[in-house]
């Protein structure tokens, strides 16, 4: 196991770095599940690609380990802020209560601070 961990801190280019990436990927946009329908052009470009083409747009955009890791860190940020978003049709289920979309908070009746 030494050796794998040593081969994934010491070559970001290595196919074993490269399938942790990617399934990184692919776990966040399980949990976000992007809309491909969305007006959002980030939103839609995550949704339509798959988990392997994203990878891949990051990797042939570095030049370096620490390019590769930033915009993968980048990809998954705006996979996560796909979540937080009202889609076409969505219910946003972890809205806090009384909380609204715009970011308004609206008191219940009969409660006041």
């Amino acid at each position: 196991m030494a050796g794998m961990a040593g081969e994934f801190m010491a070559n970001w280019q290595s196919k074993f770095f490269r399938e942790r990436i990617v399934a990184q990927i692919a776990g966040a946009k399980e949990d976000n599940d992007p809309d491909p329908h969305s007006d959002d052009t980030m939103e839609k470009f995550l949704a339509q690609n798959t988990s392997e083409q994203l990878e891949e747009f990051i990797y042939n955009k570095s030049e370096q380990r620490e390019d590769y890791l930033s915009l993968a860190a980048d990809l998954l940020l705006a996979m996560r802020q796909c979540k937080g978003r009202p889609g076409q049709g969505r219910e946003n289920l972890d809205m806090p209560n009384g909380a609204s979309p715009n970011g308004d908070h609206k008191e219940e009746e009969g409660t006041k601070s």
